[in-house]
């Protein structure tokens, strides 16, 4: 009955496209039964992805404009054709993702500069007052150095679609490392948002990451080591992968749901190791692990944080939590610097900008016997910073200025 229903639910998926109907059902023919029938239907419809070369030029292709919640309504159709084909071949089901990824995927560089250096983002969907509205997420880190006017550039069928967009809004590089970009009107013609994964990617799950790097699309296979509403953070072999995707990228599950934003090897190795040094911050990660194989990912729920924050501003502030003292809130602009734990025996310990500390439980990474204050410095977007001292004697919290 199981397989039955399994079968039947495969098949009304792939029926729904009258395209997929047709070129199916005829080259399937009468013989083509149960399982066997839905494999060989599965595999003529969703093709490997052939990966699209991107020309130097713009061309002007006519594609018939689609309306956001038509768009949305594509991807959800792609995403439940990933999970029943996934369902039904017990395992990885990519190819109706694979088949789609130059519609959620473009390239976005500063505006005017077409032989600049090109960053790696995606497209999102947001439910704003009944309608739908369509975005793009980038990597701050390098969306800082564009300016506010960009130009996003999809690659469809050999064919380069180039708009000018607006970064609106963005966090920090040592945070929420992402840029919000408003999508012209124009961009519907080719534009498609991802459908996100409800829930955090769990150790040791494959995941896959899509993007271009130096502008040339790529793909990369990777596990995940740790996860947290900060960073998901996974392994890599750079043996295995011909370029790393580290200029940003969308990473999905073996189901094409999107979990985040790739930052790729971003940070230098001297930073990683402060971070990971102390194995009480996260005590799921791999001891020996090689620190310079490791790929940062900000998850979908930090990526909302900038929605929130741009339709109502000061909303995306969090709450800083300090050995379960509430010690202030974080906008989307600051970052925890440092913290720094003082001990009764004259003993300090401190973890500089770890993106494994969250921010309601910055007390993870720290001993408490012994422990009489803490030290909690924020960094502001113009590079100034202010602390918190934690006294947990009296459990009393002081707001410092302009901390050096």
């Amino acid at each position: 009955m199981q397989k039955r229903i399994l079968f039947l639910s495969c098949l009304a998926v792939l029926l729904a496209q009258p395209s997929f109907a047709q070129s199916a059902l005829v080259k399937g023919g009468a013989k083509a039964t149960g399982k066997n029938f839905i494999k060989k239907v599965v595999t003529r419809i969703y093709p490997r992805v052939r990966v699209p070369q991107v020309p130097s030029v713009a061309v002007n292709v006519p594609i018939t404009p689609m309306a956001p919640s038509v768009a949305v309504q594509v991807s959800q159709q792609i995403a439940a054709a990933s999970r029943v084909q996934s369902s039904l071949l017990k395992g990885t089901a990519l190819q109706p993702f694979e088949q789609n990824t130059p519609h959620f995927l473009f390239t976005v560089s500063a505006a005017g500069k077409d032989g600049g250096f090109k960053a790696s983002g995606f497209v999102i969907a947001e439910e704003y007052n009944g309608e739908t509205v369509l975005w793009g997420i980038a990597p701050q880190e390098y969306v800082q150095y564009m300016g506010k006017d960009v130009e996003i550039s999809f690659y469809i069928k050999d064919k380069k679609f180039t708009y000018p967009a607006e970064v609106v809004l963005a966090g920090r590089a040592e945070g929420i490392n992402a840029a919000l970009i408003r999508l012209p009107q124009e961009a519907l013609q080719v534009a498609r948002p991802v459908m996100w994964a409800k829930d955090y990617p769990k150790k040791g799950t494959n995941l896959f990451t899509y993007g271009y790097n130096k502008g040339q699309y790529q793909k990369a296979q990777r596990r995940v080591l740790t996860a947290n509403t900060e960073r998901i953070i996974e392994g890599l072999n750079p043996e295995e992968e011909e370029t790393l995707t580290d200029a940003g990228g969308l990473v999905v599950t073996d189901k094409g749901e999107a979990v985040g934003l790739s930052l790729g090897t971003s940070h230098p190795l001297a930073d990683r190791a402060e971070w990971y040094w102390n194995r009480y911050s996260n005590r799921n990660y791999p001891k020996k692990q090689d620190l310079s194989n490791i790929s940062e990912i900000v998850p979908f729920s930090r990526l909302q944080d900038l929605l929130r924050e741009y339709r109502n501003p000061g909303s995306a502030r969090r709450v800083l939590l300090f050995g379960g003292l509430r010690v202030g809130k974080l906008p989307i602009t600051e970052t925890v610097k440092s913290v720094t734990a003082y001990y009764e025996d004259g003993f300090e310990q401190t973890l500089n900008q770890n993106p494994l500390l969250e921010v309601t439980s910055l007390d993870t990474g720290f001993e408490f016997k012994g422990l009489q204050k803490a030290k909690i410095i924020i960094s502001r977007a113009d590079g100034s910073t202010y602390a918190y001292w934690v006294d947990m004697q009296t459990r009393n919290i002081t707001l410092e200025e302009a901390i050096k």
